[in-house]
């Protein structure tokens, strides 16, 4: 016992750059492990569903006009730029996201992980935090049985924990985590610049998905333990640009902000129309969340054995600080529980990890502060680390303001509605793409048959194919009455080939054609997922 108190005490006192360093390498092997070992097709690993979205709404707004605004401006601000580099398709811009995200957000999500568990509860409670965060995921797949292991890594691990699609679940977590770390901050120090951080983070988490604001009433708790009036002013001025550009964003690509009026919206998830009245935003299902924990049960080790370690992690770290265990309680049970209630998350589709993925640091978090759950003999308990001031100060913190708030808000401010459709929405599919040319497809008619042919494609990205389109009238498409122009299809899919022609057995009269680029996780031609779209062409077919 005495060695591991020495050994625990060098740990702490140790600098812990190369350490951090050696643990992100750790981190970026697993993840790497991980996405070898999983289904994948190339650089297209599964998503969630919003994939195609979040880039057709970056390719939009890179074209000087905002779109139908369903899913957050947050993501496509963040990769507007790379449609100029790869062009239109999603497919092409992959290679770069998904190791943007692997190689920068994985590793940084562990640092985060590793900071916040420093200033909750001090040096040693953050390496045994860490440990815990990188194998996590290793040891969730040893419990879970043989027929589920696999879908938890390809459909939740590989693409959302370790970032390998276009999606907003790895950088919410991290923009949680930032969030978290920074009003630790604020709340130990109750400096303006640590306010402006806070504050500016809080609002680039709104920003990238609205769904984040599940986090709030944790953070509303850090500002309670601050108890200073200017702190607590200056953090909630560095949130407003960024809800002054999420509500441009809304008005301007939808034509009313759903918060704000109960009118009709559609959801990001599966396009379904709803009432947006303010209790569809927080609605917790007991039934539906229990009805979770027991698909749970039939794929996990045991339950139980994670309910323990929620409730004494909890216990622990109130027992070692009633205002930051609160925080960490609070912040689990907003995502984990009240999010997770939600009844379009699912333990055997594998979608309810996505869902409450800003919420799983807390878990780990309160995991890790079974420590302080223990009995021991009357020691005090080591003190948390002291924050230093922040490098740069007041300048840093109104960099970050500057670049996450600031230039959202001008951007978009400046941007008009998409006055013309620039992309698709397949409501068959729920996929978004982009409208181009080179996906022009020339018809030939003989026979009674209608040929018609493209361009190939060319990617090294994945493996590529085509869906070609059909309809007997020339208004192939409807476009939202109000907010961005997009064009809602109105066409029927005939088939699928990997070729570039497709003859089609048409009745007599005029139609209307398209073809569409696809491309999925699993290189099958199943009629998934969209990623470009050309232009309608018409062919009458005399027979």
């Amino acid at each position: 016992m005495t060695q591991a108190l020495d050994a625990t005490r060098r740990l702490a006192s140790r600098r812990p750059a190369a350490l951090l360093g050696a643990a992100c390498a750790i981190q970026l092997a697993i993840g790497a492990a991980i996405a070898l070992s999983s289904t994948h097709n190339g650089f297209v690993w599964y998503s969630g569903g919003d994939a195609t979205e979040y880039w057709t709404d970056g390719w939009v707004l890179a074209h000087h006009a905002v779109p139908q605004a369903v899913v957050g401006p947050g993501m496509p601000l963040l990769y507007s730029w790379l449609s100029w580099l790869t062009g239109p398709s999603l497919v092409s811009a992959l290679p770069v996201i998904t190791m943007l995200q692997l190689v920068v957000l994985v590793p940084l999500a562990a640092l985060l992980v590793w900071a916040i568990a420093d200033l909750l509860f001090g040096r040693t409670f953050a390496w045994w935090t860490l440990a815990l965060w990188l194998v996590a995921p290793v040891l969730l797949l040893a419990g879970f049985d043989a027929t589920y292991a696999p879908q938890f890594r390809d459909l939740f691990l590989a693409p959302h924990w370790y970032g390998l699609t276009d999606m907003a679940d790895l950088p919410s977590l991290v923009a949680v985590l930032a969030t978290a770390w920074a009003m630790l901050r604020m709340a130990e120090r109750r400096t303006v610049e640590d306010a402006v951080l806070g504050g500016t983070f809080m609002g680039a988490l709104i920003l990238i998905k609205p769904a984040n604001g599940f986090f709030v009433p944790a953070a509303l708790i850090l500002l309670a333990a601050t108890r200073e009036i200017r702190t607590i002013a200056v953090w909630c001025a560095a949130v407003v640009p960024e809800l002054a550009a999420l509500t441009v964003w809304k008005a301007k690509g939808l034509g009313h902000v759903p918060l704000l009026a109960a009118r009709y919206a559609r959801e990001a998830m599966g396009r379904v129309t709803v009432v947006a009245v303010t209790n569809r935003y927080v609605h917790l299902d007991w039934s539906h969340f229990t009805g979770e924990l027991r698909d749970l049960g039939g794929v996990f080790w045991s339950v139980r054995v994670l309910e323990f370690l929620a409730v004494a992690g909890l216990l622990g770290a109130l027992r070692r600080s009633a205002w930051k265990g609160a925080f960490l309680g609070v912040w689990f049970i907003a995502f984990v529980i009240v999010k997770g209630s939600t009844d379009l998350a699912s333990v055997p589709s594998v979608s309810y990890y996505r869902y409450v993925e800003p919420g799983l640091p807390a878990f780990a978090l309160l995991t890790a502060s079974i420590a302080y759950f223990v009995p021991r003999r009357a020691r005090a308990f080591a003190p948390a680390t002291t924050p230093a001031a922040l490098p740069g100060g007041l300048r840093t913190a109104g960099i970050a303001a500057v670049l996450l708030g600031l230039v959202p808000l001008a951007v978009l401010a400046a941007t008009p509605a998409a006055s013309t459709p620039r992309d698709v929405l397949d409501l068959a599919r729920i996929n978004d793409a982009p409208i181009a040319s080179r996906l022009t497809a020339t018809t030939q008619v003989t026979n009674g048959t209608v040929r018609l042919s493209w361009r190939p494609y060319r990617t090294r990205a994945a493996s590529v194919y085509y869906v070609v389109y059909r309809s007997s009238r020339p208004a192939t498409c409807s476009v939202p009455p109000s907010g961005g122009a997009e064009c809602d299809l109105d066409m029927t899919s005939i088939g699928y080939t990997s070729a570039t022609s497709f003859v089609d057995h048409a009745s007599a009269g005029r139609h209307w054609y398209r073809v569409g680029l696809m491309a999925n996780y699993t290189k099958t031609l199943d009629g998934s997922d969209l990623m470009l779209i050309g232009p309608a062409t018409a062919a009458t077919n005399g027979r």
